[in-house]
């Protein structure tokens, strides 16, 4: 039962907007043609969209699972002294997939290993941490010393991480009521004025105010994504050194 609730698409209640579209727009135009063709369309983006919201919240995973497993190995490293050992005692907090990998893996040194598994964390911060590996594995030295501005970076990036989402349910929660408001109204001339609401359905002019609104609300919700739920990328893009350097 749960690895089939773990199959379930993290945003499927998206999929519930099509449904609410076509019933929106049937109750508002009375031609369901009309109703059809929202919901086809509507549905085709969601699917669309579902696909690449899953795809941003494993990145979000991925970064998260990243901040943790620099702080569980330095800490661990700090502790234990050699790298071996400290990457053992860090595989607790690696995703079973990438554990298994590095279990075949066993002749593979600690710097190896991380580099390895580096496809799964393509984030600014991880380069610097090879980079650290390598520099203590080679010259020794406090191992917390020469980590301080990193582990300040990976504490910064772990908390952008962990209220990403709480920000994007907040501002969904937003979007969601405004819109939500906008077709209230709609929906309240439609049944308090029914006689001159029909008569100004016949109209050119009124339909396509009606069918604009829908398309603009279609493009709030791609706004919205490109906003808000992607977040900042642009801070992704900075290098370890160039926040060193500012």
């Amino acid at each position: 039962m749960k690895k089939l609730f773990k199959k379930v698409p993290f945003y499927s209640p998206l999929l519930l907007i099509p449904l609410l579209f076509s019933v929106i727009s049937y109750f508002l135009f009375r031609n369901i043609y009309l109703c059809l063709v929202y919901f086809l369309i509507s549905t085709f983006y969601i699917i669309f969209l579902n696909k690449r919201l899953q795809k941003i919240n494993k990145e979000n995973k991925s970064q998260l699972q990243m901040c943790e497993l620099i702080n569980t190995f330095i800490i661990n490293l700090s502790v234990r002294k050699t790298l071996k050992a400290a990457l053992e005692d860090s595989l607790l907090v690696i995703d079973d997939e990438i554990k298994q990998e590095l279990i075949v893996l066993e002749q593979l040194t600690t710097i190896e290993a991380f580099q390895y598994i580096a496809p799964h964390f393509p984030f600014s911060l991880y380069q610097p941490f090879l980079d650290l590996i390598e520099a203590y594995e080679k010259e020794g030295g406090d191992i917390l010393d020469m980590s301080a501005l990193l582990l300040s970076n990976v504490e910064r990036e772990r908390k952008k991480a962990m209220n990403h989402k709480y920000f994007t349910f907040k501002m969904l929660a937003q979007f969601a009521s405004t819109w939500s408001f906008v077709f209230l109204i709609m929906i309240v001339l439609r049944l308090s004025l029914q006689d001159l609401y029909l008569l100004m359905l016949k109209s050119p002019l009124f339909t396509i105010g009606l069918n604009i609104v829908f398309f603009v609300a279609m493009i709030g919700i791609e706004m919205f994504i490109t906003l808000y739920i992607k977040g900042d990328k642009d801070d992704e893009k900075k290098t370890f050194f160039q926040k060193k350097k500012s």
